[in-house]
């Protein structure tokens, strides 16, 4: 979960850092340079201000710049909703495999002491649509009439502060769940235990597969996973157990043995991320 979350994070990092906004214009009213009759002017205060210069512009540069940079920001905002949005649902009380912290003084509910609500996480999620919804205005700025209207403007004054001050406080909030986030290893054991080995059926099936063909295996499986205790309905089935002792069964739907390459998935991942 946190490598997958780390290199979605890294994914819209790369995309804020490739977002092509670094422009300016100095070319008059509607982009023709009818009052300088010279682009030398428009030149050296771009490089002044460390700008590059588009091709052409009108009154102003085209708004797909902007929404890039606004784009950008909210899918990283949406990669720190989606982990957050994981975070909220491993907290809940049926799950409870991760807690954000939680200091004496705080209060989850004025009506209901024993809430613990992972304030945090909620919160990066509600900004996170905030974020998402300025995209959408963003884009409508796009649409100018002719040379330029001040549709844009008023809008621009808001979205594009907004949207650089709250991705910057929910990278903050994010930052601050994560160093403080208690993992429940208990539970964590204990909810992995909780389908009695029906989620490693797969393991099973190819396993299985080698003695009665991987479709009969399949639907044979397919069939014991209806029932309540998945692995006892495996070492009462007589087909089953013609080829394999109980000891194999057992070795076969332990989670623990089911973890494919994932330690090594994650430490190529981190080295990857790490360049």
């Amino acid at each position: 979960k946190f490598t997958n979350f780390l290199n979605e994070l890294s994914l819209a990092k790369k995309t804020l850092e490739n977002a092509d906004i670094s422009f300016g214009k100095m070319s008059g009213a509607v982009g023709t340079y009818a009052s300088f009759r010279t682009m030398e002017i428009e030149r050296i205060v771009l490089k002044r201000l460390g700008l590059n210069r588009l091709p052409i512009t009108t009154q102003v540069v085209s708004r797909v710049v902007y929404s890039n940079y606004i784009y950008s920001l909210g899918l990283i905002a949406t990669v720190l909703d989606h982990f957050a949005r994981e975070i909220r649902n491993l907290q809940r009380t049926e799950i409870d495999e991760v807690r954000e912290s939680f200091i004496k003084t705080q209060v989850g509910s004025s009506t209901m002491p024993q809430k613990r609500n992972p304030e945090k996480s909620e919160r990066i999620c509600g900004l996170a649509r905030v974020i998402r919804g300025n995209i959408q205005t963003g884009l409508d700025n796009i649409c100018l009439e002719h040379e330029r209207d001040l549709t844009n403007s008023s809008s621009e004054r808001v979205i594009l502060a907004e949207t650089s001050i709250l991705t910057h406080y929910i990278l903050l909030q994010m930052n601050s769940v994560l160093k403080s986030l208690h993992l429940n290893s208990e539970k964590i054991k204990a909810n992995l235990y909780l389908r009695k080995g029906a989620q490693c059926a797969e393991n099973l099936m190819i396993e299985l597969a080698s003695k009665l063909g991987r479709q009969q295996a399949h639907e044979l499986l397919k069939q014991l996973s209806n029932e309540e205790n998945f692995i006892e309905a495996v070492k009462t089935n007589a087909v089953i157990m013609e080829f394999f002792t109980t000891e194999e069964i057992d070795r076969i739907l332990d989670p623990i043995n089911y973890t494919g390459l994932s330690s090594q998935v994650v430490e190529q991942a981190l080295g990857s991320l790490k360049k």
